[in-house]
């Protein structure tokens, strides 16, 4: 085509320049930029007040092009948790970096390293909070939530800690250890660096670690003082009721 006619026809033989919507050549690139553009705004605002369109505008993409990479909100917001305070991803990165018998204190450490919870001003801190509050949020303000967070713990808190217990015990008794010990984990750093109860923010790491991970190491792994062992007890009657029964210590 000559020049006179893409003049004439309103075309050029070059792109426009300036900011450009729709698909990039550059996937990567693209995918980055929502991700910089929705994290500042999660940052910014809460979780309901930032819309899928904000962040296309933030980004300088199409607003499709966030869904297509992200599919909804609630997923898109769950990947621009921060490294490392996003608790799902603590707990991954110590099931896979730790052994068995080492997990109790690793997963306290890893915890502390990403929520340190001494001062009631840290910027980490509050960067925990934040993220664990707006991960809350993303995942009860979203169509059946409760589905939502139910296999959020399901699936990303307690199965890694569940598939590396049943290198050592069956299904059912590795994932109701797993339950247990990341219930109690979890209890412990959210009072502590989210609601900030004193005793538990001022508590040196040390003594923490001192006091957390030999209990949470028997949770995972360690024999229950009782005459009908719970492991048995729960091999022989799996199910939500199962209990143990009345006169035998847990």
């Amino acid at each position: 085509m000559s020049s006179a006619s893409a003049r004439s026809t309103g075309t050029s033989d070059h792109l426009p320049a300036g900011p450009r919507r729709g698909p990039r050549t550059d996937a990567g690139a693209a995918r980055s930029a929502i991700l910089t553009a929705a994290r500042s705004l999660f940052q910014q605002m809460d979780y309901q007040s930032v819309s899928m369109r904000a962040i296309a505008r933030t980004a300088g993409v199409d607003t499709s092009l966030v869904s297509y990479y992200f599919g909804t909100k609630q997923e898109l917001y769950l990947q621009t948790i921060s490294l490392p305070s996003g608790p799902h991803r603590i707990i991954a990165e110590a099931c896979a970096s730790s052994s068995i018998d080492e997990l109790g204190e690793t997963l306290v450490r890893s915890f502390l390293t990403a929520w340190p919870g001494q001062g009631t001003a840290d910027q980490d801190d509050q960067t925990a909070g934040n993220s664990m509050q707006g991960m809350t949020q993303a995942l009860l303000q979203e169509p059946d939530a409760f589905h939502n967070l139910h296999d959020f713990y399901q699936h990303m808190i307690v199965e890694p800690v569940a598939h590396l217990l049943g290198t050592r015990f069956d299904e059912q008794v590795a994932e109701v250890r797993a339950a247990l010990a990341v219930t109690q984990l979890l209890g412990i750093f959210i009072t502590r660096t989210i609601v900030g109860l004193d005793a538990l923010r001022h508590l040196p790491d040390d003594e923490l670690i001192a006091r957390e991970a030999p209990t949470l190491q028997t949770i995972l792994t360690g024999s229950l003082p009782s005459s009908a062992p719970i492991d048995d007890v729960w091999k022989d009657n799996p199910g939500p009721a199962n209990t143990v029964p009345r006169g035998r210590t847990p």
